[in-house]
């Protein structure tokens, strides 16, 4: 049987996201120009187009977030490897709109793609509201390529920012881009649908504008932190706070930057975090605006950096701590270590240490290389150790299906919530859910989460197979027969 199935992530309204599978692009009209980034920067006050009592009102009932998924990929494009994280629904339509856009260079368009048909004005609001506004804006909004409108009462979101950045063969980030995803069900019956519509794209925009500079301008890649300055500044613990969604959406700090841009440049006086976080320093705003400038003058003094453990050649089993030790005359801004030439860590601040689990690699000689990062340079060091335990790993990881909780699954009525985690005696690297022999779904994780749509998916049997592999390729399995009528 022939089967076109849709699985969706758990997603909400102000999440962003960088969707790792695309398909067909609908086609649409109605462009609309884009400011340059001058017009913006004037002496003069721009004019806020903004009803006088929707602040109060929008704050009484914001917008609703939630902390669901996080999840990167890779795909190959015209232009390159890009990389692309996911926090919302994968749709059919997003797979082709990455390869779209994969290779083009900067625009003055941005397209306005309405897919309901309904709101063929709000383009023109929102992009208005972009160019009066105090939504600070740089080279990225060249890169702002497409603004998309959805009705969709079961998306669970009102808005979606869906980004990535292409990386050359040394690892530098030669290109970003992306496109915003509005959301109107959840607003177009409110008398501030307009305002709701511009609060929550000064967060996407947000995510675009940060993110933008972030790779390009500083070349950190998704999943590591921001300068350290930041979080002294703001201030936020890097302990309780997380580079992805594992602490939650309101303590991801892409989101909190996100909603700092938002709270100063909005108009709005929103900030979705104040209560746990308090609202962004001057300086953060000084930060955010300057994101877009020439940088600050160069630092010349490279950072120093040493490997103290393990020694150069000695013998290491089990699980070794890999300790660096770094300094900076301003500040070491990040240590990477790399087993093999892999990037296996990336340390934001002192102690720089990292577990390696050596039973995970062959017994033999390995290269570890450490490379400390000031604001703009970088000095790496290289040693080689030998592997040398006794047994190799030969343990399955051990797979549990938490929903469905057993098998064989009536499916009657509704979508159905898949959630499975795995164990192993070393680590899991990845999950996969199958499908008839189908590959469905993959997170580089111990566990994973889907939502099987019940729409477009016809009545018959289905082998549900989730599989957990270790570092070494060991695979456990659990399968489930699911009986859909």
């Amino acid at each position: 049987m022939s089967v076109g199935l849709i699985f969706v992530l758990l997603t909400g309204v102000g999440v962003f996201a960088y969707v790792k599978n695309h398909p067909q692009i609908v086609s649409n009209t109605n462009t609309a120009a884009v400011p340059s980034p001058e017009s913006q920067k004037g002496d003069e006050n721009p004019t806020l187009v903004i009803q006088s009592d929707a602040p109060e009102a929008v704050k009484s009932n914001p917008p609703k977030h939630a902390s669901k998924g996080s999840t990167r990929s890779s795909v190959s494009t015209s232009a390159g490897k890009a990389t692309v994280v996911s926090e919302g629904t994968i749709s059919p339509e997003d797979i082709n709109t990455l390869q779209k856009y994969a290779g083009e260079g900067p625009v003055s368009n941005i397209y306005y793609n309405d897919t309901t048909g309904n709101y063929p004005a709000l383009g023109e609001t929102i992009k208005s509201y972009l160019k009066n506004s105090l939504l600070w804006s740089g080279s990225d909004i060249s890169y702002m390529y497409e603004l998309r409108i959805v009705d969709c009462s079961n998306c669970g979101y009102g808005g979606l920012y869906t980004g990535s950045y292409i990386s050359n063969s040394d690892g530098k980030i030669t290109k970003a881009f992306g496109w915003i995803t509005l959301n109107v069900y959840s607003y177009k019956s409110s008398p501030y649908f307009a305002d709701y519509m511009k609060l929550v794209f000064s967060h996407e925009y947000g995510h675009h504008y940060t993110l933008y500079h972030r790779w390009v301008d500083n070349n950190i890649p998704t999943g590591e932190r921001w300068p350290s300055q930041y979080y002294s500044s703001r201030p936020l613990s890097l302990s309780s706070t997380a580079p992805d969604y594992s602490l939650g959406w309101g303590n991801c700090d892409v989101e909190i930057v996100a909603e700092d841009y938002s709270y100063l440049f909005s108009g709005y006086g929103y900030h979705a975090m104040s209560g746990t976080y308090g609202y962004p320093s001057g300086w953060v705003k000084t930060w955010l605006s300057g994101m877009s400038s020439a940088p600050p003058e160069e630092d010349t003094t490279p950072p120093s950096v040493a490997i103290s453990s393990p020694q150069d050649g000695s013998n290491v089993s089990a699980v070794t701590s890999i300790v660096i030790n770094a300094s900076d005359n301003i500040a070491v801004t990040r240590v990477e270590i790399y087993v093999d030439g892999a990037k296996t860590a990336t340390i934001m601040s002192a102690p720089y240490s990292w577990a390696w689990e050596t039973r995970s690699y062959s017994n033999g000689t390995h290269a570890i290389k450490a490379k400390a990062f000031d604001s703009n340079q970088s000095v790496e060091v290289s040693e080689s150790v030998n592997v040398n335990n006794a047994e190799t790993d030969s343990e399955k990881p051990v797979v549990t299906i938490s929903d469905p909780l057993s098998s064989p699954v009536n499916w009657t009525e509704d979508n159905l919530h898949i959630l499975a985690s795995a164990t192993d005696n070393v680590a899991v690297v990845k999950m996969e859910i199958y499908v008839n022999d189908s590959l469905v779904a993959s997170e580089d994780s111990s566990s994973i989460e889907r939502i099987w749509l019940r729409s477009g998916t016809p009545n018959g049997s289905y082998n549900l197979v989730i599989k957990a592999y270790d570092p070494v390729g060991n695979v456990g399995t659990s399968t489930m027969i699911v009986n859909k009528s």
